[in-house]
């Protein structure tokens, strides 16, 4: 059974620091906030997202949807996550909790997520369906960049070049 546990270790000693269950099944993505050390979000199979504070040992917000979220990331600028989900959108939370939801170009699952180092506004996502689509939280929209052949997996932006992004997938 999977358990959704979150661990972390120390690379000086390789030994586990810390350990806590947050996930009622496998956790799927973790991400650390650049902004607080203490704190880090967590996406499960349980459909809940999880701010947790470290230190604290204490859950600050859960996110629960009705699908599954795959993927989470903060943005380096702002105190803002964004987290792919299965039923095709982007979930963005914003500090203090306001949320939008942007609808992708298909009801394709969502995969991978990338702010971009550049525009905070652009987050890349892949989809199942091949896509690699570009959101603008300005604009709350979605364009389908490129496809793949078939699903497409990771995508990350290039931190030299403002307008380049490299994805990978099945093909």
């Amino acid at each position: 059974s999977f358990t959704g546990m979150v661990m972390i270790f120390s690379m000086k000693t390789f030994e586990k620091i810390f350990s806590e269950q947050l996930h009622k099944s496998s956790c799927l993505s973790i991400s650390w906030s650049p902004h607080d050390p203490e704190i880090i979000c967590t996406a499960g199979e349980d459909n809940q997202c999880h701010i947790f504070n470290i230190k604290d040992r204490k859950i600050n917000t859960t996110i629960t949807v009705q699908n599954k979220f795959k993927k989470v990331q903060w943005s380096r600028k702002e105190k803002t996550i964004a987290i792919s989900c299965n039923d095709g959108s982007l979930y963005v939370r914003m500090e203090g909790g306001a949320y939008q939801i942007i609808k992708g170009s298909a009801n394709a699952p969502l995969f991978d997520v990338a702010w971009s180092p550049f525009h905070s506004n652009w987050i890349a996502c892949t989809d199942d369906e091949g896509g690699v689509l570009i959101f603008d939280t300005e604009e709350q929209t979605c364009r389908r960049a490129v496809e793949h052949k078939d699903k497409a997996r990771p995508v990350l932006w290039s931190e030299t070049i403002d307008y380049l992004l490299i994805s990978g997938g099945w093909d």
